[in-house]
């Protein structure tokens, strides 16, 4: 019978059997750990590092160092804080107050060169709101320059209904921010609050009303140059 054979486990199986082997391999080891712990960076060499990297991962790391260096630990209205990855890929904000957190990940990265940038949209309007002002302050544009929109039989239970198909100012109804006025709309249109109308109007409805007129006129010709997409 023939006897059965058995294997001794070897603990250290990578390591080759050469006794001189094994050890020029610890030393080129220690060679390399001593060489990355030695090794300084200074401002010159770490702004080159920086440079090397692409422009959406100087973005993320610089919102990141932004976000956990400066933010951080403090609490914003005495109930939120903020931790963002290094590599952007989520953002935490808690709440202390209902002891709830979120984490938010970024949809898209784009160049604010860009013709669809949020930024350069936000900048469009504050230029746009600045000229709305100033035609005003000229006598330009007057608290009123738009029609007031008119109450239609819509064949529907709430009817008859505020006819805002053409977008439009209400100053009708309770002062309260509470919605009951029922209006007619129709698809992709966008209402703006009642405190949104005041700040526009820098405190003036009417006035805020009067400069949302002249600036979704103005988009109105814009919005003629793009199909319209169902």
């Amino acid at each position: 019978m023939a006897k059965k054979k058995t294997f001794k486990r070897e603990t250290h199986q990578n390591l080759p059997r050469d006794y001189w082997l094994r050890k020029c391999n610890h030393a080129i080891q220690d060679y390399l750990n001593a060489h990355v712990t030695g090794e300084r960076f200074d401002k010159k060499k770490l702004r080159e590092i920086w440079r090397n990297n692409d422009k959406t991962s100087q973005h993320f790391q610089g919102l990141s160092s932004f976000i956990n260096e400066q933010l951080n630990p403090y609490l914003f209205n005495n109930k939120y804080t903020m931790y963002m990855q290094r590599i952007g890929s989520k953002i935490l904000v808690t709440d202390y107050a209902t002891k709830q957190e979120t984490v938010f990940v970024p949809l898209f990265t784009t160049s604010i060169e860009e013709e669809t940038s949020l930024t350069n949209s936000i900048a469009e309007l504050g230029e746009l709101e600045k000229k709305a002002h100033l035609h005003f302050k000229r006598n330009y544009l007057k608290i009123g320059d738009y029609k007031a929109p008119l109450w239609v039989d819509s064949n529907h239970y709430h009817s008859p209904q505020l006819n805002m198909k053409a977008g439009g100012f209400t100053n009708v109804g309770s002062w309260r921010e509470v919605d009951h006025l029922n209006c007619v709309l129709t698809k992709n249109e966008f209402v703006v609050t009642a405190p949104a109308v005041r700040g526009l109007g820098k405190g003036s409805y009417e006035l805020g009303a009067t400069i949302l007129h002249f600036m979704q006129d103005i988009w109105k010709r814009e919005g003629k140059q793009y199909a319209h997409r169902r």
